[in-house]
């Protein structure tokens, strides 16, 4: 037997029932009750005489570190006035084994009172203050061979991070990689000694661990530090991200779990991606990208302002301005400003609303820190506009400016709410100047109401029905359609009246 299996083999056959770990341990224990003060428990071990200084390290509150080296002896007194509660946490990291020796210097007591905790991570300590009046002495025995050189932690901390966030990016200059940004209000570790979170990307069955590294320090309440990591994308489909961790003191972040939906388009032949949940497609016609590319959708949260938090553009918590409220998830489409050659449908797909006023619905696009109204035609549930920019959009309801540009083509929305009631609200776009004709018909196909007849400049309409016949009659419940027809484009939709 060789190297310590020989030393403990040789303490054996001598009738010794410790191994040479125990005994270091021992002597550390010993060491600590008789010193620095050799008055402490007067000698009773028989260790004042030993030509040995440990020094002792005083351990501070909320939280106390220091740096051990393997095959060493660290002691400790621990003043539970500062303290602040009746726990106390031990945090090592996940290689070296330490043992943790608690004692209490009773010098009136010549009984040795402490407790021994071996740990491979970390451990919570339960302490009645009471109990140890004079404080407490502690000694850490590093037995390790690792080569590496662990931190020590006291802490009285025992809360998560509250605030930890995991954004996605893609950026239009370097579109085959995907950015993963972290967000936290403390800093992470993956272990006691690394400061990192641990994000893993699965991409068809294949998982990597993505090296994260501080991005920045805002340095505020509520994000102190964000991380910066990014991996390739290979594949279409979904990659799923998870992120784990824990705090300097140990305590364990809450596992955040997300997904990136990705999909390769060809620009000779465009084609569509989706969001994971299904409820937002992007449709490219052929040629509207410059070249074969991999395109990403991330979902988002939103918040309705942003009063005490700290937002970061790239960060996956949007704000809305007050006067609007969000409707559904926002979602980030990259690479995020990549321009197309051709407008793209961008179709959003709507939860029921409670009669909701249809003109005060839009999709909206992300500009640094402001919305830009964008459009929207609904249609069966869905809203719906081109785009020719990539980024983040969503759909908000509440008044909204102007266009900044004219519709790409002629659409027709499903009237809303159906069934109606009272009043329903018909939405239609005109990209050109048309003469536009608006007809409500019943089953019989017979006029009932003409409500548009004439020319108009080309926008975005939205046109009243209070369930009226052209001479002023209620019309009675039941099925009616109601025909657009503008310039070469003409369609036609049902409606159902409910009196």
């Amino acid at each position: 037997l060789h190297d310590f299996e020989g030393i403990d083999a040789a303490l054996s056959r001598q009738g010794f029932s410790e191994t040479h770990i125990q005994i270091f341990d021992d002597w550390g224990v010993a060491t600590a009750l008789d010193y620095p003060d050799p008055s402490f428990n007067g000698g009773l071990y028989g260790y004042d005489s030993l030509q040995v200084s440990p020094g002792l390290l005083d351990v501070k509150f909320p939280t106390f570190s220091v740096t051990s080296v393997p095959w060493s002896l660290n002691f400790f007194t621990i003043d539970l006035d500062s303290l602040g509660g009746d726990t106390l946490l031990f945090n090592g990291d996940n290689i070296n084994p330490f043992t943790l020796h608690l004692i209490n210097p009773d010098s009136l007591s010549p009984l040795v009172d402490y407790i021994s905790l071996s740990l491979t991570n970390e451990s919570r300590i339960y302490i009645d203050p009471l109990k140890y009046p004079m404080g407490i002495r502690a000694v850490v025995s590093n037995v390790g061979d690792s080569g590496t050189k662990p931190a020590l932690v006291f802490s009285n901390d025992l809360i998560r991070p509250i605030y930890v966030k995991l954004g996605v990016f893609q950026n239009a200059q370097a579109d085959r990689f995907l950015d993963l940004y972290v967000f936290s209000n403390e800093r992470l570790f993956s272990d006691v000694s690394v400061e990192t979170p641990v994000v893993e990307v699965t991409q068809n069955n294949s998982t990597q661990q993505v090296t994260m590294e501080i991005f920045t320090d805002p340095g505020t309440d509520s994000i102190l530090v964000i991380y910066k990591g990014d991996i390739a994308l290979s594949v279409s489909g979904i990659a799923q991200i998870v992120l784990t961790g824990e705090d300097f003191a140990g305590n364990d972040i809450d596992t955040v779990t997300t997904g990136v939906s990705v999909q390769f388009i060809q620009a000779d032949e465009g084609g569509e991606i989706a969001s994971i949940e299904g409820e937002m497609h992007l449709r490219l016609p052929a040629k509207s990208l410059a070249k074969d590319i991999y395109l990403t959708v991330f979902t988002l949260e939103s918040s309705p302002t942003t009063q005490g938090l700290r937002v970061s553009s790239f960060g996956d918590l949007v704000s809305i301005p007050e006067e609007r409220a969000p409707v559904g998830f926002a979602y980030r489409i990259g690479p995020t400003g990549l321009r197309l050659k051709s407008p793209a449908r961008l179709t959003i797909h709507l939860e029921e609303l409670t009669d909701p006023d249809p003109s005060k619905l839009g999709i909206y696009r992300l500009e640094g820190k402001n919305w830009v109204y964008v459009g929207g035609i609904l249609d069966e549930g869905s809203l719906s506009t081109e785009i020719d920019i990539l980024g983040t959009y969503q759909v908000q309801l509440g008044p909204h400016p102007l266009l900044p540009s004219l519709p790409k083509v002629y659409t027709l929305s499903q009237n809303i709410p159906n069934p109606m009631g009272k009043v329903t609200v018909i939405l239609y776009q005109l990209p050109n100047d048309s003469h536009v004709s608006l007809k409500i018909y019943n089953i019989l196909g017979q006029v009932v109401k003409t409500l548009i007849n004439g020319q108009e400049k080309a926008g975005f309409y939205s046109v009243p029905w209070e369930g009226k016949d052209d001479t002023g009659r209620n019309m009675t419940s039941g099925i009616y359609f109601y025909t657009f027809q503008a310039g070469d484009f003409k369609q036609t939709k049902k409606l159902v009246l409910l009196r």
